[in-house]
C-alpha cells in the first residue's frame, strides 16, 4: 500500500506505537501514508491475520471540500490494496460527517471523515444534530480510535488548533493520532511534538526523505507583475491548464466574464470555469466534482 520511502517510515513508526507529526510537501502522498496502517489493519482483520489496530479511523480536515476529496483518496488507497470493491461499503461502511453530509452523527462507522468543527463539537459534548440526552456518546467513539488531522496549518492558531492540541493531550495514550502539515513552521512543529510526545517525520532532519516522490521533482517558475490580472494576460500565458486566483468574488466574476468573452472572440475551444463561495450548495458541489475529476 505504501509507495515511497517516507510512507514506509510513517507505517513503521505507527506499528511501533508512536504518534506522528508528518511534515511533507503538498502532493507528496501524506494521506496515503497516514491511512495505510489503519487500512492494512482492517484488511488483516478480514483475512484473519494478527494485527494490533484501532477499531475505528477518524480522518479530520478543516474544510468540507477537503473531506470529500480525501474520501476519494482513501477509497482508492483501500481498493488498491484489497481489490474488493464491495468490501468498501459492506464491511467498512465509510461515512462523511460534515454540515452538508451528516451521514454519521454518532460516529459509529469504522471509517469516518469529518470536518474539525464536527469532531471538536462532539468531543466537547455539544455535537451537531443530536439530542441533548445523546450528547456524550460521540466522546466514547473517539476513545481508542485512530485520529488523523490533515492540513494542521489551516487551523486558526488561537482557536481551533489550540483546542485540537488540548484534546489530543487528554487522549494521549488512549487514542492513536497522526497530524499532517505542509507549511507549519519548524519551531511550532518542535513545540507540538514535545508537548504531545510525538515523532516528527519530515525533511528537516532527513533532506533525502522525499527524493523518490515524482511529483516533487517538477520545476516551477514564478513571475511577479505589478499590474492587475487581465483577460489578455490569461490568454497570452495559457497552455494546458491555467488557474486564476482572485481575492474577492466580484473580481473573480469580472475576470471570468472577460476571459470567456476573449476566448469566444478567438474561437478557441477552452473550458472555462468559475468557482466561488456564492454558488448554491448543489452548483458548488457540481463544480467541485468537475474540478476534482480533471486529470493532472
Amino acid at each position: 500500500m505504501v509507495r515511497y520511502q517516507f510512507q514506509q517510515v510513517v507505517y513503521d513508526a505507527h506499528l511501533n506505537g508512536e504518534d506522528i507529526l508528518l511534515c511533507a510537501p503538498t502532493g507528496s502522498g501524506k494521506t496515503r501514508a497516514s491511512v495505510a496502517p489503519a487500512l492494512e489493519g482492517f484488511w488483516a482483520d478480514k483475512i484473519g491475520r494478527t494485527y494490533q489496530n484501532a477499531p475505528r479511523m477518524i480522518f479530520v480536515a478543516p474544510l468540507k471540500t477537503l473531506v470529500g476529496a480525501q474520501y476519494d483518496t482513501i477509497k482508492k488507497a483501500y481498493l488498491d490494496k484489497s481489490g474488493e470493491r464491495d468490501l468498501w461499503e459492506r464491511e467498512w461502511k465509510p461515512s462523511i460527517q460534515t454540515g452538508d453530509d451528516p451521514d454519521d452523527p454518532l460516529f459509529e462507522r469504522k471509517i469516518i471523515l469529518a470536518t474539525v468543527d464536527q469532531l471538536l463539537a462532539s468531543f466537547l459534548n455539544i455535537p451537531y444534530g443530536i439530542s441533548r440526552r445523546l450528547d456524550n456518546i460521540n466522546v466514547g467513539a473517539m476513545l481508542g480510535s485512530y485520529l488523523i488531522f490533515d492540513e494542521l496549518h489551516l487551523y486558526p492558531y488561537d482557536q481551533m488548533m489550540l483546542t485540537v492540541l488540548a484534546m489530543l493531550k487528554m487522549l494521549k495514550g488512549i487514542s492513536r493520532f497522526t497530524l499532517m502539515t505542509a507549511t507549519l513552521s519548524q519551531p511550532l512543529v518542535d513545540a507540538i511534538a514535545k508537548e504531545l510526545d510525538m515523532r516528527v517525520i519530515g525533511n528537516h532532519d532527513n533532506p533525502q526523505l522525499f527524493d523518490d516522490v515524482p511529483s516533487l521533482t517538477q520545476q516551477r517558475t514564478w513571475h511577479a507583475h505589478d499590474e492587475e490580472l487581465a483577460a489578455e494576460q490569461v490568454l497570452y500565458h495559457h497552455k494546458n491548464k491555467t488557474l486564476c486566483i482572485c481575492n474577492t468574488v466580484d473580481r473573480a466574476q469580472n475576470l471570468y466574464e472577460a476571459v470567456k468573452k476573449a476566448y469566444a472572440e478567438n474561437c478557441d475551444d477552452v473550458e472555462i470555469m468559475l468557482l466561488h463561495s456564492r454558488f448554491t450548495k448543489k452548483h458548488r458541489k457540481e463544480k467541485e466534482n468537475r474540478l476534482l475529476g480533471l486529470d493532472g
